[in-house]
């Protein structure tokens, strides 16, 4: 990483810099880092704040921080609020909770509330959390906030049982209820998750057939595992789906 910034930057070469600043955060190398911000690098917002999203370190993502916090408050470009949020739904993808946490102690009143708080034009933490099946993730944004409708089913779909049973563990389903996490992993064939769902969940099969039927869907979609398990766990295809 070294070798390639010093490759790529000479004095007043602007692009190379950005350029190393991108590689050191993504590639989450230190000893890049420090020599880059060693440099005048007047013009590299950008790059600061792209390192910083895709970073997965947290000592790389405090000095980042530290670089650029005054050029990101004072640019009428940026949205400081709204890039620290962006940063959030990164490092729940990517499971980056020691950011997270740091994140929440810089005192800032936009990233704190959004974690504790729903807002409605944010994409949420835990269900991006969830879809990447970030266990630890998941648990300790549980730890803060009641999870949002449809975590659940994005669980399913990130293909983690783990985060699945912690959410049923943890009764975070309670706006959403079973009929699109079910759905969700017949369409997959997930089978593990079905059996989840139905016993550790205490799915109710007769509730689920008056709401859309897993059964059903399973036929409709030719998949002949999927009808055999539901069978097995006591579902009764109803007249409109014999």
């Amino acid at each position: 990483m070294v070798s390639l910034f010093l490759d790529v930057y000479s004095p007043g070469n602007e692009t190379g810099l950005a350029i190393a600043i991108l590689y050191a955060g993504k590639g989450n190398s230190l000893s890049t880092l420090e020599l880059v911000l060693g440099q005048e690098c007047g013009t590299c917002t950008e790059s600061l704040c792209e390192a910083m999203a895709h970073t997965s370190s947290l000592e790389i993502y405090q000095k980042l921080y530290a670089h650029a916090k005054a050029r990101i408050q004072g640019s009428p470009d940026i949205n400081y609020l709204d890039l620290l949020a962006e940063h959030m739904v990164q490092m729940a993808r990517r499971g980056a909770v020691p950011i997270l946490e740091y994140v929440m102690r810089l005192e800032i009143p936009g990233p704190t509330y959004w974690v504790k708080s729903p807002c409605d034009n944010r994409p949420s933490l835990h269900l991006e959390a969830a879809r990447a099946g970030q266990l630890e993730t998941v648990d300790w944004l549980l730890k803060r906030r009641h999870a949002e409708r449809f975590v659940l089913a994005g669980a399913v779909r990130g293909g983690n049982p783990a985060v699945v049973q912690l959410l049923l563990r943890e009764d975070a389903f309670a706006d959403e209820g079973f009929l699109t996490p079910l759905k969700e992993a017949v369409q997959r064939e997930h089978e593990e998750m079905v059996r989840i769902l139905l016993v550790e969940g205490h799915c109710s099969l007769e509730l689920e057939r008056q709401r859309g039927d897993a059964m059903r869907e399973a036929k409709r979609l030719g998949l002949e595992s999927m009808v055999e398990l539901l069978r097995e766990c006591g579902a009764v295809s109803t007249s409109s789906t014999s």
